[in-house]
């Protein structure tokens, strides 16, 4: 009887094991803490990252916080963006109360005059002979604006990158949609969602109903490889005789670049281009603002779902990025937000039991790991990827597309691993070095995917233009 009694309270053991378990360690500080002087700080601080939505840029100073640091940032009475230390360098009051004048910003409290540039313009009640504004700076960044988006560069002036001008955003007769949306939790969960296509097909096609087109419901086959950029996610889908192929591009060190949401796979198409960025860009350790561009154009809108009047502060026209909604919708029908933010404020990396489907989430953080690493050494020969190739005409390529071709399956051949070997070589067409830096990179990768399909498919078929 106490032997049987010993053996059941050793199963009830085994099965609730939240005691054994309940002990939570402190997250890893080198790849989630962003403030001044930290490892992953120092990093980011070697980007440009987008701040704001230029249309909250108006009349009045707009207080933000970026990488654990307090702001302001404003646009002065001639049109020149600033982007100043928050607190003023005479007393601390906080310059979001300032006036804007045709230099820059005055502050409230004792009227000291700042220009974009951090140059003490007046110090008023103090004496001509008086030097200070001549021996002191404010701290100021260099701000820049650029489709819709406000960019800042808040890392050693010395080491300052050239611009980031992407292909996709200098596409002919395009049209775009700035929004953001607060995150509360630290930004490399944030970012690593995009790392993890595997999630596209259970959250938001199968647990939440269909947040997308229901051909993201089909169960995907995955790769990943490493880009000039950073790295790709390569997802393949089934849909009867076709096989979509998607892309995400994961530019470091927080951008992605996705497809249409609303492909149902069903046209057959070749190389479409993004229809969304996005950036995870820390507020501070526990806080994201997840902000971007819906581009809107014959390639990326192909299906007429795009809503520009949608898109804004806590607003898209898809769903998903909000914590606006009632907490009851919220957990009947979870998005990004919610998976994100339910990870802890900042996730624990010790507590996961990553799998083959986290092989994305893994490849990111080494890449995260190795350029946080080459910073702290000072070794400038670790490619940080923060200077990527660029085209003539200076824009960066871009490795996002989808492509549905017609290829049946193979009698006899496992399927997964079929659609596999073909999605090597139609990744591989995007990748192609002899393609990257052509102008007419856009022609070649789409005649290469249909000469993919030719290759599985001998019957004669309309081919439907890029675009």
């Amino acid at each position: 009887m106490a032997a049987s009694s010993e053996r059941a309270s050793s199963r009830q053991a085994e099965h609730f094991a939240g005691y054994q378990k309940r002990h939570v360690p402190e997250p890893e500080i080198e790849l989630t803490r962003v403030g001044p002087g930290t490892p992953g700080g120092e990093f980011l601080r070697r980007f440009w990252h987008p701040v704001a939505m230029a249309s909250e840029v108006k009349d009045l100073p707009v207080p933000i916080r970026i990488l654990g640091e307090d702001l302001v940032l404003f646009r002065n009475l001639n049109g020149e963006l600033g982007l100043l230390h928050r607190h003023c360098s005479h007393r601390g009051t906080s310059l979001e109360y300032g006036r804007l004048t045709e230099q820059g910003v005055q502050c409230c409290y004792h009227g000291w005059h700042f220009a974009s540039d951090g140059t003490i313009l007046e110090t008023p009640g103090l004496p001509e002979s008086n030097k200070i504004k001549h021996t002191l700076r404010h701290g100021a960044y260099p701000v820049r604006e650029y489709r819709e988006l406000i960019f800042a560069y808040m890392g050693p002036p010395a080491e300052m990158p050239e611009f980031p001008r992407l292909e996709i955003y200098e596409y002919p007769d395009t049209d775009y949609a700035a929004h953001c949306f607060h995150f509360s939790c630290n930004w490399l969960q944030v970012h690593e969602n995009c790392c993890d296509p595997f999630h596209a097909t259970w959250l938001h096609a199968r647990h939440s109903g269909t947040q997308f087109a229901a051909a993201w419901a089909a169960w995907p086959v995955l790769r990943w490889r490493e880009t000039p950029n950073g790295m790709i996610t390569e997802t393949t889908r089934r849909n009867g005789d076709k096989l979509w192929f998607d892309s995400v591009d994961v530019v470091m060190p927080n951008l992605r670049c996705t497809g249409d949401l609303w492909e149902d796979a069903t046209q057959i198409k070749a190389f479409r281009r993004t229809a969304l960025t996005l950036y995870a860009v820390p507020i501070d350790d526990t806080n994201t603002l997840f902000i971007g561009l819906r581009l809107f154009n014959k390639s990326t809108d192909q299906y007429g779902n795009g809503q520009k009047e949608l898109c804004g502060r806590e607003t898209a026209d898809y769903p998903g990025q909000s914590g606006l909604r009632p907490h009851e919708e919220r957990q009947r029908e979870p998005g990004d937000w919610e998976a994100n933010t339910g990870q802890r404020p900042i996730a624990v990396h010790q507590l996961e039991h990553l799998q083959p489907t986290d092989r994305g989430v893994s490849m990111f953080r080494r890449m995260l790991r190795k350029g946080i690493r080459a910073i702290q050494e000072g070794d400038r020969r670790v490619d940080i990827k923060n200077n990527p190739p660029r085209k003539p005409d200076g824009t960066i390529p871009n490795f996002q597309f989808d492509t549905v071709l017609r290829i049946p399956p193979v009698p006899g051949r496992d399927d997964e691993e079929f659609m596999a070997e073909v999605s090597a070589q139609v990744t591989g067409a995007v990748c192609e070095p002899d393609y990257l830096l052509s102008p007419d990179r856009d022609r070649l990768i789409e005649e290469r995917h249909f000469e993919i399909e030719a290759q599985y498919d001998k019957r004669p078929q309309a081919k439907a233009s890029a675009g």
